[in-house]
């Protein structure tokens, strides 16, 4: 970590920008017309995708419609409607979405996109402005920023109203603000307040965030002895709110459940659907609307599909080393009950696990 975020005082950038004598901020310069120009492309590109190529109001559908729908409760009543499963999702999507929402109207879908696009937009500079701190050239900096602005899914989604451009940004903004902190740039322990706060935003969007603040724990755990008091400070700095947040998000979703140890149902699903090989999951609340279904009437119920296993059946045979093999030898399965019934979702994956045996389980892992 202390060479990662060490420089040398005479450090220079092509772009000239100023460098701190004997500060650990130091770092090489940046101009700012690269910063300027990643960050108006960045907004322009997202905007003109969401008004003339993809409008995400014309594409409320599946998750996206589930997000918006709990928007519209945050924004008209200050809670998401039981009916509508509020812990089965990670929550901070529906919030953001239901702030805006609450600002321009709970059915101006068109302004809610444009807003998503500014934040999409971010993006690109975010990435060059982390890049110079720890890349120690401007010239890959600016190649970050420029990848982030041209990869194409990071256009794409923010087409849909989908936590993935929200999360980027934030999870950009955090990273960077962590960075700033451990390298003594000016204001660092606000800063790392604040990038705590947005860290723990991102978690409450997309919980798989734990994942890598857990990676960034061990490397500073990892290199404690090249640490100052200072350093040390700032982390702590950053990782209260983190904690609050995430402690938060544990208590919200036991309001919501009565459940305890997780902050989102989407997680005991996506791990059965994993492990039973199912393109498709259906639930149903009586056994007759069960029964219609299966019979291939009107679905009227819950249900989850997975596109990547439908293309791995059609390209790949059961017989191949990586073919799709459900389990069960069904790509459906139905039942009776609620699609964030963790209990539900254990006891199917037992009897994936019964019929597989460990083996076949340690293939489909893989």
């Amino acid at each position: 970590m202390a060479n990662a975020l060490a420089c040398t005082p005479t450090e220079r950038g092509p772009g000239g920008g100023v460098v701190a004598e004997g500060n650990r901020s130091c770092h090489p310069g940046l101009d700012r017309r690269w910063l300027a120009a990643l960050l108006v492309l960045g907004v322009a590109t997202r905007i003109a995708w969401v008004v003339w190529v993809h409008p995400p109001q014309a594409h409320v559908r599946s998750d996206m419609a589930a997000y918006v729908s709990q928007a519209r409760d945050i924004a008209t009543m200050g809670e998401v409607a039981a009916h509508r499963l509020p812990g089965f999702r990670p929550f901070g999507m529906g919030w953001l979405l239901g702030a805006v929402l609450s600002v321009f109207g709970a059915t101006d879908l068109k302004a809610a996109g444009l807003v998503q696009a500014v934040v999409a937009g971010l993006a690109p500079a975010l990435a060059a402005m982390l890049g110079v701190r720890t890349l120690r050239s401007a010239r890959l900096a600016i190649g970050t920023g420029a990848a982030v602005l041209l990869w194409f899914p990071g256009l794409s989604l923010s087409g849909y109203f989908l936590s993935e451009p929200w999360y980027t940004t934030l999870l950009l903004a955090s990273s960077l603000l962590l960075v700033r902190a451990m390298q003594g740039a000016a204001r660092a322990l606000a800063g790392a307040v604040i990038g705590g706060l947005l860290a723990g935003l991102a978690f409450w969007v997309r919980p798989e965030v734990a994942g890598l603040l857990g990676l960034a724990a061990v490397v500073a755990a990892l290199g404690w002895r090249t640490l100052a008091a200072q350093a040390w400070l700032r982390a702590l700095a950053f990782s209260i709110p983190l904690v609050v947040a995430m402690g938060g998000g544990l208590v919200r979703h036991h309001d919501v459940t009565g459940r305890w140890g997780a902050v989102a149902d989407t997680g005991a699903l996506n791990l059965t659907m994993g492990r039973c090989h199912l393109i498709r999951l259906e639930t149903y609340r009586t056994s007759d609307l069960k029964r219609i279904a299966d019979d291939g009437g009107k679905r009227q119920g819950w249900w989850i599909d997975l596109p990547g296993f439908r293309q791995l059946r059609e390209r790949r045979g059961s017989t191949h080393i990586l073919g799709y093999k459900p389990s069960l030898g069904d790509w459906r399965i139905s039942y009776v009950g609620t699609i964030d019934d963790p209990d539900a979702m254990r006891a199917l994956r037992m009897r994936c696990l019964e019929s597989d045996g460990l083996g076949e389980q340690v293939r489909k892992t893989i």
